[in-house]
């Protein structure tokens, strides 16, 4: 496949995004059944199909495996996972793990969703080309392409596109971590690097990203200014003391069901698991992100900035308040290194379709209460 093919299939699923979103914001009804329409919209036309279901079928297609798609067993589908790994001298994380192979290849294999990071562990587990790789960001997760921003995804990217395994990626990002910067802009390359040394010098124009410890990374660094903010908000607004991670949980799902111990129902039990997998900000979550034990993903700040924005201009007019909030966070995931806001990401679509509702923190409240049912 063509970059240009590549490129047109991104944006004919953008289109198609776009087309929805519209359908539903300048819905007569938007202003009284705002809630309703955005859960419609979410459980049905921004469905898609869980992460490990695309996945089987891939190793289905990719392994030639006989008889039907239906019948083949995951255990059968783990397997070709674990020895695929081996075969191409591919670890089952980047930071490593405990967890045996055969766990992690068959939870992959029953996730609705999971982090970008894991496609790009698959593309050299499984010897993807740069093509396949795409395809999973894009059609699996319905996120962005590769990220030219992001050093990592770059020097992905180029193993990809060259036939290169996971030792080739240690020694290129062994190799980025001693370049130096070139204290300018680094400009892609429209048909990418033909070689190593075109390669690190794009990378030198993106050294000013540091990757070295998670809480010390520019998205690290966005989430917990993004964190202190809330925290101060919700100091002043009720009056009490210092906010902890389980304050900001509790005030961002107050209408999440609980159980007898009065804790909130597991993100698993909702009907928008497919499409929020991996996205609630959990009060665990804060912590390891407040810790440098993981890393800050995109909906991670976007949940933070979106709860600030709801708050401080909740008198501001809908469209201006949408127009500020998608300026200022694609500027903010810019600076980390990240894609802006991308409306066929059922998360991205969820809040840009919350930031038109007359009361966007009521709104995005009454969606999550509506996904758990009658639990």
């Amino acid at each position: 496949m063509s970059q240009t093919l590549e490129k047109q299939n991104e944006e004919s699923f953008t289109d198609e995004a776009w087309s929805v979103f519209y359908s539903i914001v300048d819905d007569p009804r938007f202003k009284t059944c705002d809630a309703h329409l955005i859960f419609e919209a979410l459980s049905s036309e921004l469905k898609f199909v869980p992460f490990g279901q695309y996945l089987k079928r891939y190793i289905y297609k990719k392994a030639a495996l006989q008889g039907e798609f239906s019948q083949i067993e995951d255990k059968v589908c783990a397997q070709i996972i674990v020895e695929s790994f081996r075969e191409n001298l591919t670890p089952f994380s980047f930071g490593g793990t405990e967890q045996k192979p055969a766990t992690l290849a068959s939870n992959w294999l029953s996730q609705q969703s999971v982090r970008r990071e894991v496609v790009f562990l698959l593309g050299f587990g499984l010897n993807m080309s740069k093509e396949d790789v795409s395809d999973f960001l894009t059609k699996a997760l319905r996120q962005r392409s590769f990220n030219m921003n992001d050093p990592f995804e770059t020097i992905c990217m180029y193993c990809y596109e060259h036939g290169f395994g996971y030792p080739k990626y240690r020694m290129l990002s062994e190799q980025f971590e001693t370049v130096r910067p070139s204290g300018r802009k680094a400009k892609a390359a429209e048909r990418g690097f033909s070689n190593d040394r075109e390669l690190l010098a794009y990378l030198s124009g993106l050294k000013r990203r540091a990757r070295a410890g998670e809480a010390d990374s520019p998205a690290g660094k966005a989430f917990a200014s993004e964190y202190r903010s809330v925290c101060r908000l919700l100091k002043k607004e009720n009056e009490t003391g210092e906010a902890t991670p389980s304050d900001v949980e509790n005030t961002l799902y107050a209408f999440i069901p609980r159980d007898k111990h009065g804790n909130l129902f597991a993100a698993g039990l909702s009907g928008l698991d497919r499409q929020f997998a991996c996205k609630r900000l959990t009060r665990q979550r804060i912590g390891a992100l407040l810790s440098g034990k993981a890393r800050a993903e995109r909906s991670d700040l976007i949940t933070l900035s979106f709860y600030l924005c709801a708050v401080k201009q909740k008198k501001t007019n809908p469209r201006r308040r949408f127009a500020d909030f998608c300026e200022q966070m694609n500027k903010r995931l810019e600076k980390c290194g990240m894609y802006p806001l991308y409306v066929t990401d059922p998360y991205a679509c969820f809040i840009m379709m919350c930031l038109l509702s007359e009361n966007p923190l009521a709104a995005f409240s009454q969606v999550w209460s509506r996904s758990y049912g009658e639990v």
